[in-house]
């Protein structure tokens, strides 16, 4: 049965196509397995909490935006109300039940503060002023105080009053979260969910439980963690070409242990750059089985990080800018045509398994247990010395590797390839039939750094997410 959703449809409402729920929400407290949740377009302020999960796949509930993207479903509400006060500073005082009702609760909270969590200026957030006076130094930033019996938002802008302009807090924990214990099974299709303030830092803007997918969804400004998963090794949590940005802690975080995931032709960026080395884009922990594919980890306080996994493979990603691209500690991993190019470099500690054919441009450190075939290095690496050819680490002049543009659309030009004549072009094969050779998009592995980044110009790849062949 499909469902449907409008939100500026207000008269009678049944969920029918002539007739649809206002809400996700409405929506969500019916869903049964097998059904279609269909939403149209808008701006869907609601935290979803979906009743129930689906049955395998073939009882799969689906949340389906109509219009890819189309869709928003967002934790802030819209701030109006301002008044001039000191100079260029404006103020706004906030509604009590923002923080007095049970839906927006638990909420981010600072000592001696409402409950909020960030303010956006037409969509961009602002910079939050360490005090009053701090504020009246600083330009587009913002700072909450209590007065009295309310909380006041206070913000001063680039000579802009701010009535004109869409002004937006942060106010609900998450988006769309499936209950701890409740059955998976659904998917999320062509959503964006933004602008979420969680009571932790690992608590996520989406939270997935076993069998569900995330697909072609951009989760983004999330003060804790973007996407949460959790689940078991029998039924694996999927997220399949989305984009994940500005995040604190984490793009994707493992909640438990002995999960089985596959993120694919993802992009993840922007992410974890005020939290500290255990911030990450994605921060997995005790997987079971896991597997990072197609996927494009740029400008995050660490690329991929995966601590006490099973068997763990990491395919055809291009990771640059980075505070470190890779750090693996698995039973088995295996490591392979994947581009590594910041600074940081990469750390894997594992019994089994093997690196093979990389391009590394920062420092790495592998295990001597770690089989190494074909990777170029272009620093010292400490790396089992008996595995090296003189290949693997051509002469710095002769090597070039440029990360070229601009948000969604990266380019990375490399010579590599004049490098690699004469180096065996036969591909490298999984071993485990857990581990899949083939890629999110169903190119084959052959020749040396293929890969999803290919545009058919020798060394050159083209690294956006919604710009891949």
């Amino acid at each position: 049965m499909q469902i449907f959703v409008n939100l500026h449809h207000q008269d009678r409402q049944d969920g029918s196509r002539a007739f649809p729920f206002a809400t996700i929400s409405q929506a969500a407290a019916l869903a049964k397995p097998g059904d279609e949740v269909v939403v149209f377009p808008g701006l869907y302020r609601e935290w979803v909490r979906p009743a129930r999960g689906g049955q395998e796949d073939a009882g799969r509930i689906t949340y389906r935006s109509f219009l890819p993207r189309g869709a928003v479903i967002s934790g802030a509400e819209p701030v109006t109300g301002w008044t001039l006060r000191d100079g260029a500073v404006y103020a706004a005082c906030l509604p009590r039940d923002w923080a007095e009702a049970p839906e927006t609760e638990p909420l981010y909270s600072r000592p001696g503060l409402c409950r909020i969590g960030r303010l956006y200026w037409n969509g961009e957030p602002l910079q939050e002023a360490p005090s009053q006076e701090a504020l009246l130094g600083q330009k587009n930033a913002w700072f909450c105080q209590q007065e009295e019996d309310r909380a006041v938002l206070l913000v001063r802008l680039d000579g802009r009053d701010p009535s004109g302009e869409q002004m937006e807090l942060s106010v609900r924990p998450a988006c769309f979260t499936q209950a701890d214990g409740q059955d998976g099974f659904l998917t999320l299709s062509g959503f964006r969910m933004e602008k979420t303030a969680p009571a932790h830092p690992l608590d996520a803007a989406v939270s997935l439980n076993g069998g569900s997918i995330l697909e072609d969804c951009e989760v983004r400004d999330s003060l804790g963690s973007g996407v949460a998963l959790t689940g078991d090794e029998v039924s694996p949590v999927q997220v399949l070409g989305c984009e994940i940005r500005r995040c604190e802690k984490a793009g994707i975080i493992s909640r438990t242990s002995g999960i089985s995931c596959a993120v694919k032709n993802t992009a993840v960026h922007h992410i974890g750059l005020s939290e500290g080395p255990d911030a990450g884009g994605i921060v997995l922990s005790g997987p079971s089985h896991a597997l990072i594919s197609g996927c494009h980890l740029h400008h995050c306080a660490a690329g991929l990080s995966v601590r006490d996994g099973g068997e763990v493979r990491v395919y055809a990603n291009a990771c640059h800018h980075n505070g470190e691209d890779l750090r693996a500690e698995a039973d088995r991993a295996l490591i392979d045509h994947n581009l590594f190019l910041s600074p940081g470099g990469i750390s894997v500690d594992s019994p089994g398994g093997c690196l093979c054919r990389n391009l590394a441009d920062g420092s790495c450190w592998i295990s001597r247990s770690l089989e190494n075939k074909d990777n170029l290095f272009t620093k010292e690496t400490d790396v089992p010395s008996g595995n090296l050819t003189p290949e693997c680490f051509p002469d710095p002049s002769r090597l070039s590797v440029r990360v070229l543009g601009g948000e969604g659309r990266w380019v990375l030009s490399t010579n590599v390839y004049s490098l690699l004549e004469g180096l065996p072009a036969a591909p490298v094969k999984a071993t485990s039939p857990d581990l899949p050779s083939a890629d999110y998009l169903g190119l084959r592995e052959e020749g040396y750094l293929p890969g999803p980044f290919a545009d058919g110009t020798p060394g050159a790849w083209i690294l956006g997410p919604r710009n891949l062949p």
